[in-house]
């Protein structure tokens, strides 16, 4: 994926707000509230779904995962 073809969706400070809300309260969890898990939704948020499947590859669910 080119950096010219990263297009924010509509409104997309709204949907990342809501998004981030939805975390709050959430106790952390390797793999779903760590670091990697917030930025991926913030730019599946921003930019539409797929893009952090397409940008950063495979989720990590473990510290050591995060490493590699």
């Amino acid at each position: 994926m080119s950096d010219a073809s990263l297009i924010r969706v509509r409104n997309w400070d709204v949907e990342l707000g809501l998004a981030l809300r939805s975390l709050v309260g959430e106790p952390f969890e390797w793999g779903r509230t760590d670091c990697g898990p917030l930025c991926r939704l913030a730019l599946d948020s921003m930019y539409g779904p797929g893009t952090a499947q397409e940008v950063l590859g495979e989720p990590w669910a473990s510290p050591r995962a995060a490493l590699e």
